[in-house]
């Protein structure tokens, strides 16, 4: 997915980072439950996925937040890790276009009713620092929400 010299600066920069929230998009999905199979996503280079994901479990990087984009519709994944923290991955991508993605049935929301978008909001001044992400329609409803804390995404 990435070619070796992208790949260098993406891990060193996780590494190196003291952010309280560390945002890791791409334009395709990054969970296991991706559409075709996952022919087009992250699921289709397992192995550089992983190396991704190690580096996080392995280095204890906290506060990381998965972005994605490439289907009709939203959907929010818990990707689960058994040596490290639960990555959360939230896909949005149909704010004009009319075509849409079936649900996905593995997703904790997924959501194809219009046109919407994602929205994420942080709170930095709580104790324990928050990331809120919306699913908005285009007619400003919110029609999902999902909250997380900052201690939530830690390694123990």
């Amino acid at each position: 997915m990435l070619g070796p010299v992208q790949k260098k600066w993406l891990l060193s920069k996780l590494s190196q980072s003291t952010a309280t929230f560390k945002v890791v998009s791409s334009g395709t999905l990054w969970t296991e439950h991706a559409d075709k199979g996952g022919k087009d996503s992250w699921w289709g280079v397992k192995n550089e996925r992983e190396e991704i994901f190690s580096l996080i479990d392995k280095q204890k990087i906290g506060g990381v937040i998965l972005l994605s984009a490439d289907r009709h519709r939203t959907d929010v994944y818990k990707i689960e890790r058994p040596n490290g923290y639960d990555l959360y991955e939230f896909e949005t991508s149909k704010l004009t276009n009319n075509h849409a993605h079936s649900t996905k049935k593995n997703a904790l929301f997924s959501y194809n009713k219009g046109n919407f978008f994602g929205l994420l909001s942080f709170d930095l001044a709580k104790t324990d620092p928050e990331v809120t992400f919306q699913c908005i329609t285009i007619d400003k409803k919110s029609v999902y929400s999902l909250k997380l804390k900052r201690s939530q995404l830690q390694a123990e």
